[in-house]
């Protein structure tokens, strides 16, 4: 049943998309698409390389001509949604919008630097463990932490392509940071050179960066870069995105859905819209309210598995305050739950993150 799992997962996504930001864990489940599996890939390819973990955490500022409209303006503190100009039109697997500086504020960035600091003294001994630990090193001595990161914006395409876009509150210089974390993490210094106002850096592998004031892009190529520094023509395509603190959507083999994670003062929101689930589409197309009835037993299963894990229980109110209604041919399931609960689950996480990333698989 992975298409329902995969909605379970994203109805508690915010602890798993702050993992996927600081470049560690599995993404396994982190969008909740039709398939589990190809949602991982599909994140896995806007994903940083070695010599690129620095830019999901390294980003700020400076908006470009966009070929698109701009987002709207009732986006939450922090989020500007500028990031979403540079995205493409083309995106066929998944389009992802956070606004990082709500998600990872007080606790959780706390909680997930302790993480990133607990992973990496777990990688004591092994290869490149010496270099990523200094790497994380530099980065803090520059100021650059979790919590500075303001909004990410990610286009996942087929082919291991797609775009991701990020912002970070920084004040100094950005390029030259990212140019000396690269070189500590591969020993050599990247290439680099400067066009149009941007500073373009081709890194080991397959890794190529933009940067330009605070805002970070890596692409698939040099050329599909560059043609996003000029502004991208997929703003469209993200709607509304930036309003929320967290957005995924996806479209792929007729499996379409919507997730969203929504600030109400002392609440979040959450909300996922999908098609009928497979394993259950002759129940729903036979009669939808008989569907919901198995789903809901799904989820009554879901919160029994929750109980196996002491920090996965924390999240039994996401789980308990869902809800199950029909939207036209649509499966919607909405919850609420404290925005308090975001940072407990993730200060738990830091102190076990192999037992909690074991149980998500």
């Amino acid at each position: 049943m992975k298409s329902l799992k995969t909605a379970l997962v994203s109805l508690c996504t915010p602890v798993v998309a702050g993992a996927l930001l600081i470049g560690c864990g599995d993404s396994n489940g982190a969008a909740p698409s039709a398939s589990a599996d190809k949602s991982a890939t599909a994140a896995s390819s806007a994903k940083p390389t070695t010599s690129t973990k620095a830019a999901v955490t390294t980003a700020s500022a400076a908006p470009a001509a966009g070929k698109d409209t701009a987002p709207p303006s009732s986006a939450p503190a922090g989020a500007s949604g500028e990031t979403i100009k540079y995205m493409p039109k083309t995106c066929d697997e998944v389009r992802v919008f956070v606004n990082t500086s709500k998600l990872l504020s007080g606790d959780v960035g706390k909680a997930l630097d302790s993480l990133k600091g607990t992973m990496l003294s777990g990688m004591a001994g092994k290869p490149d463990a010496e270099k990523m630990k200094k790497v994380e090193d530099d980065l803090t001595a520059a100021g650059l932490t979790t919590s500075s990161i303001k909004e990410l914006s990610i286009c996942a395409a087929k082919g291991h392509k797609g775009l991701a876009a990020a912002s970070i509150d920084f004040k100094g210089d950005l390029a030259a940071t990212l140019v000396k974390t690269i070189e500590t993490a591969t020993g050599k210094a990247p290439e680099k050179k400067e066009e149009d106002g941007w500073t373009l850096i081709t890194g080991d592998k397959d890794s190529f960066i933009a940067i330009k004031g605070g805002v970070v892009l890596q692409g698939p190529n040099m050329d599909d870069l560059k043609a996003a520094t000029k502004g991208g023509d997929g703003a469209s395509e993200f709607a509304d995105a930036s309003s929320y603190v967290l957005w995924i959507k996806g479209d792929k083999d007729g499996q379409d859905f919507v997730g969203t994670l929504k600030d109400a003062g002392s609440d979040y929101q959450g909300k996922v819209s999908m098609p009928p689930p497979k394993e259950f589409a002759a129940d729903f197309k036979k009669d939808p309210q008989e569907g919901l009835k198995k789903l809901q037993a799904e989820l009554d299963k879901g919160t029994a598995e929750l109980e196996k894990n002491p920090t996965l229980k924390m999240a039994e109110p996401v789980l308990k305050n869902a809800k199950l209604a029909m939207d036209g041919d649509k499966v919607v399931i909405t919850t609420s739950f404290p925005q308090s609960l975001v940072g407990d689950i993730a200060t738990a996480v830091a102190k076990d993150p192999k037992g909690i990333f074991g149980m998500m698989r």
